[in-house]
């Protein structure tokens, strides 16, 4: 369990970063491997508790209620950097995003929105709950 707690202490310590960081193709240079979200959900998305999910067109960005904010994307390349294969697989359709990928202790990621409205979706998986379009 420490362990777990230590990765996961890591992955968020890790997982601040900026859009400008990468490229117009989506890439730092190093990793071609990105999420691609569809066009309905880029943008901000809003829940009850504060939380608080930036969709790119190349990454998820979390920023929880005391402002924190950790990167999908970064994370990724933070596992690739260190030899792991992530094992990203999306799935997209007009009415929802699913996708997920395995960290270096094969944990699934797992994420998955579903549009209700064009101002509202929920999520069922990390980051549970409805979300509201800001």
């Amino acid at each position: 369990m420490k362990k777990l707690l230590l990765l996961l202490s890591v992955f968020f310590m890790l997982s601040c970063t900026s859009e400008d960081e990468y490229d117009s193709s989506g890439s730092n240079g190093n990793h071609a491997t990105r999420i691609s979200p569809p066009e309905w959900i880029i943008g901000k998305w809003k829940n009850e508790e504060g939380i608080v999910l930036q969709f790119t067109k190349s990454d998820l960005i979390i920023i929880n209620s005391t402002g924190y904010q950790s990167s999908v994307s970064y994370g990724i390349d933070y596992w690739e950097e260190k030899g792991n294969d992530v094992e990203l697989v999306e799935t997209k359709t007009e009415d929802s995003y699913i996708f997920e990928y395995r960290d270096a202790a094969s944990t699934k990621q797992y994420f998955n929105f579903v549009k209700t409205s064009d101002t509202q979706m929920g999520s069922k998986r990390f980051y549970k709950g409805n979300y509201t379009k800001l």
